[in-house]
């Protein structure tokens, strides 16, 4: 049975896009670590949360494997050492369209986790990023299950009806 509504995660007001690393140069720039997948999140005219503040990108690069960027109103290095550690927000009505049958994090927590043969896991209750595929916890009555999320297991995420469907390969349960 799919959590009621009491159990499932609410939609988050925002989406974390990025670590603030700490500042570059002389002129406000900040070096960040990209939590994003849309290419273009930092560009031109973005608009992002740093706490309860708004701020609008004037432009990012790359440089190595982290981005520079410089958001309006940060105009001197201390004015952006200021902001180490925190994190760059970007508006959930602002948020990326995702592909068909791709989910974020918050839509898919909290659904129910079902083989295919019809036998209740419990729900999906935590999400490990390894960086080949993700790895779903399920908990449930008959206690934790760690489900590798690739098409050959995760046959269908049926949002409506708020469960995923899953193959129950040997070894798996």
């Amino acid at each position: 049975m799919p959590p009621s509504s009491e159990e499932r995660p609410q939609q988050p007001e925002r989406l974390a896009a990025a670590r603030i690393l700490g500042p570059w140069g002389r002129h406000g720039h900040l070096r960040i670590a990209s939590l994003s997948d849309v290419p273009d999140r930092f560009a031109n005219g973005a608009r992002f949360l740093i706490g309860d503040d708004p701020y609008v990108s004037e432009g990012s690069w790359q440089q190595g494997k982290f981005l520079l960027i410089k958001l309006r109103g940060i105009d001197t290095r201390w004015d952006a050492d200021a902001f180490r550690g925190a994190i760059l927000e970007t508006p959930m009505e602002e948020a990326a369209a995702l592909p068909e049958g791709v989910y974020y994090q918050h839509q898919v927590l909290g659904l129910a986790v079902r083989t295919t043969d019809g036998r209740d896991l419990g729900a999906l209750a935590d999400i490990i990023e390894t960086g080949s595929n993700d790895v779903y916890v399920v908990r449930g009555p008959d206690g934790e299950f760690l489900v590798p999320a690739i098409p050959d297991i995760v046959l269908d995420v049926d949002m409506a009806n708020r469960v995923i469907t899953i193959e129950p390969v040997p070894g798996l349960l």
